[in-house]
């Protein structure tokens, strides 16, 4: 995957972002399962950390 690629997959009525090769703090993919609109409120966040970063 390529750096800040993001992987959206709709499993158990749950959509689970899986966000890959950061390539910031400590470099480790992370995936988390979400509910519709955490996801949206998600992404702000993240996109704030990046931010931060």
């Amino acid at each position: 995957p390529q750096t800040g690629e993001e992987e959206l997959v709709e499993k158990d009525g749950k959509s689970m972002i899986g966000i890959l090769s950061l390539g910031i703090a400590k470099d480790k993919p992370f995936t988390l399962t979400l509910d519709g609109e955490d996801e949206e409120l998600f992404l702000s966040k993240f996109e704030e950390l990046l931010d931060n970063e």
